[in-house]
């Protein structure tokens, strides 16, 4: 069976439908983007594939929010790893 491939980098995909690290459109209609929030690039989370916007808070802090504007890190299986204090 042959994999899916990122259509801009030539990246192999893990699974069909999911997104290469490169996706860089901006967001979609219908995505939501909380007020003081600025977009910056749309992107897949490195551990579950799932498709994040990349914003910067109000406190200049980098923030990966769902398509719904839920914080990942409270959606994402995986959001203990991606801690800077270290925390599980």
């Amino acid at each position: 069976m042959t994999g899916s491939v990122c259509l801009t980098c030539g990246m192999s995909l893990p699974k069909p439908g999911s997104f290469c690290r490169c996706f860089n459109d901006p967001a979609t209609e219908g995505d939501v983007i909380p007020d003081g929030y600025l977009f910056t690039n749309a992107g897949v989370c490195r551990s579950c594939s799932a498709p994040i916007n990349w914003t910067i808070t109000k406190d200049d802090k980098r923030a990966p929010l769902d398509p719904d504007g839920t914080s990942h890190f409270a959606t994402c299986p995986s959001a203990a790893t991606h801690r800077k204090d270290g925390k599980a």
